[in-house]
């Protein structure tokens, strides 16, 4: 079981996103929800491209992206450290490992890189002349994987903020989502799963 840092590309943490089309869905990408998902209008012909650029707040530093439930069959990822835009493939090596079906796309960087903004970029999909879509993208560091898990029993909870109205209704903001866990680990563990989970109890 791996553990990772914060999401940098949440949308609830600022800067901006831009779309080429399908303006009116980009932020679904970044929302960290995915119940819907960003789709472009006007280019579900293959060979049209599609761009996504997600411009952050400030500098993060990531070593993992992922982009989930996406019809985009050749995608490619382009970052900026600090001179522009440029393919990620051009600043650091990585593996890309992507589900059977070709819908995800998880990227192992060889390095951590600081990034302030990412852009994700399209020209064909999986099924020939439609609309593409991301339903999230996401990206973080790795901080460590669990090698003696015996059990585990996880819980996902919805974060929002409520606030009464009058005439009995509700103003509800969402916030994003988070995880929480009990772990049971094997009798004979090995030392660096102690480690990593004192660093995941350090940050709750």
């Amino acid at each position: 079981m791996k553990f990772f840092d914060t999401n940098y590309l949440f949308s609830n943490f600022g800067g901006t996103v831009s779309a080429s089309s399908g303006s009116s869905t980009k932020e679904f990408a970044f929302d960290e929800d995915g119940s819907f998902s960003w789709t472009s209008n006007g280019s579900g012909t293959d060979g049209v491209a599609i761009e996504l650029l997600r411009s952050l707040a400030g500098a993060a530093s990531i070593s993992r992206i992922f982009v989930k439930n996406t019809n985009i069959s050749d995608l490619v990822i382009l970052v900026n450290i600090g001179a522009g835009l440029v393919d990620l493939s051009t600043v650091t090596s990585f593996t890309l490992v992507k589900s059977t079906a070709g819908s995800d796309y998880y990227y192992t960087l060889d390095n951590a890189i600081s990034i302030t903004e990412i852009k994700f970029r399209g020209l064909n999909t999986i099924v020939a002349n439609e609309e593409k879509t991301i339903e999230q993208c996401l990206a973080f560091v790795e901080l460590g994987e669990l090698a003696s898990v015996d059990d585990i029993q996880p819980t996902y909870s919805r974060e929002q903020a409520i606030t009464s109205l009058h005439a009995g209704k509700n103003d509800v903001v969402n916030l994003g989502a988070s995880w929480s866990f009990k772990i049971k680990l094997k009798a004979h563990y090995v030392e660096s799963d102690v480690t990593i989970i004192k660093t995941m109890l350090s940050r709750s």
